[in-house]
């Protein structure tokens, strides 16, 4: 269920509640009587006064029914909703139902002069209270009291509620993708409610997956090929070390606006740590220059790396990968990735790391010399951040040569984690959360 629906009597809260409801947990929010009033024209008392509460009644129908077809949304319904079934059956069919239930003594303490059923005759809410409070009970799937206390309702509902994330994946290709499986293992762990899907989204579709963003209420979603640059423009605000890399593999949406993230280079980290090894003081090969690429040069340079090699085939397309270093940029070298240029830097290279698509599943393409393995010193290790297959081609050539390597499977579980975090704002013990994702991914 998408929506969470605010039941009760005139004044009992729930506009006030479901508006810090929804910034809390980043739903949209809809008030039906200020919809009515709206899509009408007209002032709900003057509604009552001149067609009477019948007319008043379908108009309510009709409203109550378009907000029933939202998503992500909470609902604030008029105290008077309840009096048809149909309304109640509409909004149960996608949201669950919560009666704000406040003590009828509490009520006047509200301003009820805009309540067309009692503005002439306060004293007429006992009646109604004893008409509606039946129904409230009946169509009610979570009771809260209202006693005056916003913070402690909220913090009630979100012990309660399940905390409903829609999150998804876009790259091309992307059947190959296991963030879901990592993301719902993650949920699961911190008991939140995810729907996580995974989307094929080629360079023109682009422009059509961010208005389904928007229309299907999704709240975050990974990049990956071959969007990570390609996203920037679309980007209300980006932080500052996506922006340095010039990608984005995480986009948090809210309140319509998208913020970017970059979590790869906090993934390759944490992979080679996994490894007994890190890049501080040590020569880096990067082969590629796409998004990934941008991300790991950037960090491995923050981290302290003796030189980062680039290589890739078109150099000239990598040039500004020498100024993500910013003040260190004299440690980014870019060059050619040829068979005899990659040997060369091999002879002094600590870590190699392959943030090209070559031997991914679904490419159909693949390194075609590995001398350049040949070439590596003893002690070398090579991290693919290609997982799927789990062993690529070149991942069997470094088993062959008793070269010590990894695939991209603790990258993309690192970089999951870190995005994790934005999306949910969260802090997680990242190395239990790895172990649980991995134990998922397993099984």
């Amino acid at each position: 269920m998408n929506n969470i629906v605010l039941i009760g009597m005139p004044g009992s809260g729930k506009t006030t509640v479901g508006r810090s409801l929804a910034r809390v947990m980043r739903m949209h929010f809809v008030d039906a009587d200020e919809k009515l009033e709206a899509d009408t024209g007209r002032k709900i008392s003057g509604i009552f006064a001149s067609d009477g509460e019948d007319a008043f009644r379908d108009l309510e129908s009709k409203v109550l029914a378009e907000c029933a077809q939202m998503q992500n949304t909470v609902i604030s319904t008029g105290g008077g909703a309840v009096l048809r079934e149909e309304n109640m059956k509409c909004l149960a069919q996608n949201g669950r139902i919560v009666w704000l239930n406040r003590a009828v003594s509490d009520l006047f303490s509200t301003n009820l002069t805009n309540r067309p059923l009692i503005a002439q005759d306060k004293n007429r809410i006992y009646q109604l209270f004893e008409q509606r409070e039946p129904l409230y009970r009946k169509y009610a799937e979570i009771t809260i009291r209202n006693r005056g206390s916003i913070p402690f309702i909220i913090t009630r509902l979100l012990n309660i509620l399940p905390k409903h994330l829609h999150l998804a994946v876009i790259g091309d290709p992307i059947a190959h993708t296991r963030s879901p499986q990592i993301h719902v293992a993650m949920a699961a762990e911190s008991g939140l409610d995810l729907y996580y899907e995974a989307c094929h989204v080629t360079r023109e579709g682009l422009p059509e997956f961010l208005n389904k963003v928007h229309h299907d209420g999704i709240q975050g979603f990974n990049i990956t090929i071959p969007h990570k640059s390609a996203i920037i423009p679309y980007l209300t605000t980006i932080d500052e070390y996506a922006a340095s890399c010039g990608a984005v593999n995480t986009v948090v949406v809210k309140n319509g606006a998208m913020h970017g993230y970059n979590t790869d280079g906090d993934g390759i980290i944490g992979a080679l740590s996994r490894m007994g090894t890190d890049v501080k003081g040590k020569k880096v090969i990067l082969l590629g220059a796409g998004g990934a690429a941008l991300s790991i040069c950037r960090k491995c340079s923050m981290m302290g790396a003796e030189q980062i090699a680039v290589l890739c085939r078109s150099p000239y397309k990598a040039q500004p990968m020498q100024y993500v270093g910013a003040k260190r940029d004299e440690a980014v070298i870019v060059d050619e990735m040829t068979p005899q240029i990659m040997a060369e830097y091999a002879r002094s290279a600590d870590i190699v790391i392959n943030a090209t698509p070559l031997g991914m599943s679904g490419i159909g393409k693949d390194f075609t010399d590995f001398t350049f393995l040949d070439a590596l010193k003893p002690g070398a290790v090579v991290c693919d951040i290609v997982y799927k297959p789990a062993q690529t081609t070149l991942l069997a050539e470094c088993q062959k040569r008793e070269i010590r390597h990894c695939n991209g499977l603790p990258m993309l579980v690192y970089q999951a984690i870190y995005a994790y975090e934005h999306f949910t704002g969260l802090t997680v013990d990242k190395e239990t959360m790895y172990d649980i994702v991995l134990q998922a991914i397993e099984a």
